[in-house]
């Protein structure tokens, strides 16, 4: 009986021991005062881009490590300036390859005889070659108008998004209704804008089509005019010959041919040649685009 109040004794005084440590510890880092101040270390952060935020990830007073995601911003205006950048590029290269379709795709000078049918033959082959730019540059411009449909499409989302955040404030009377009246008519000038973008869509389309159809017809008239002018047209520079003629070696044989029929009418009507015996043109030894000079030719 006495060994056990000896326990009991032991025991109530290793609790209130235990019970004195917990309070000291307690109160030892706990000051209670009406007159306080804490010393403390901030460390502002901020993204290096503004935009929404969207999300928080950490809560307050919470650790957290290097690289570790704390808030997300919202995307989407950052999309928009991508895809006004890209339509500004898409319409800077409309306007270099429209540039290029009025620079001169042919420059020659000579002197030669054949300059009137050479410069035809020119123009059909800039014809072709100018109906090929324009396409290039129709096309360009249609993903100009592409790039605005999205950059339209994404504005006009966002002014849709924006009116139906404003719409549940202005119920509960947090925004003046000025302000949602705005939002509304903002929204509903970038849905316009979309309708105008898509237009626009339509027409470089539309543009696209004439364009290839412009090169066809183009590329026809060549055909036709290329047939004509090595076969058919007979050219003073070269003797009155053919450039088909010429290039198959045939020209020696139809000067002859030409010579032996005006010879056969001098000998019959000799009266009708005053001045000496008719020749046919004489062949050329050369012909020239672009002649070089003496000094390239060296």
């Amino acid at each position: 009986m006495k060994a056990l109040k000896w326990v009991l004794g032991i025991l109530v005084i290793a609790g209130l021991a235990a019970g004195g440590y917990i309070v000291w510890e307690r109160f030892s880092r706990v000051e209670s005062t009406d007159d306080a101040q804490i010393d403390g270390s901030i460390f502002p952060l901020s993204p290096r881009v503004a935009g929404h935020v969207i999300k928080v990830a950490v809560q307050d007073q919470a650790a957290v490590k290097a690289d570790e995601v704390l808030v997300q911003l919202d995307p989407q205006d950052f999309e928009i300036a991508l895809d006004k950048a890209r339509a500004g590029l898409a319409d800077a290269e409309a306007t270099l390859a429209s540039a290029r379709s009025d620079i001169p795709v042919l420059s020659v000078s000579t002197a030669s005889t054949l300059s009137g049918a050479r410069s035809s033959r020119q123009d059909a082959a800039a014809q072709v070659s100018g109906a090929e730019q324009a396409l290039g540059a129709a096309k360009a411009r249609l993903k100009t108008t592409e790039a605005n449909v999205r950059v339209a499409e994404a504005k006009a989302n966002k002014a849709a998004q924006d009116v139906e955040r404003y719409k549940t404030l202005v119920a509960r009377d947090d925004i003046p209704r000025q302000q949602y009246e705005q939002a509304v008519a903002e929204a509903e000038a970038a849905r316009a804008n979309v309708d105008a973008q898509n237009a626009a869509v339509t027409e470089a389309q539309q543009n696209i089509l004439a364009a290839e159809k412009n090169i066809e017809q183009a590329r026809a008239f060549c055909r036709q005019f290329f047939q004509w002018y090595n076969h058919s047209h007979r050219h003073s520079g070269i003797g009155l010959m053919t450039p088909a003629a010429v290039h198959h070696g045939q020209a020696e044989k139809l000067h002859a041919e030409r010579q032996r029929v005006l010879d056969a009418a001098y000998a019959a009507t000799p009266e009708r040649f005053v001045r000496r015996p008719p020749t046919p043109p004489e062949l050329p030894t050369a012909a020239w685009i672009n002649k070089p000079t003496e000094e390239t030719a060296h």
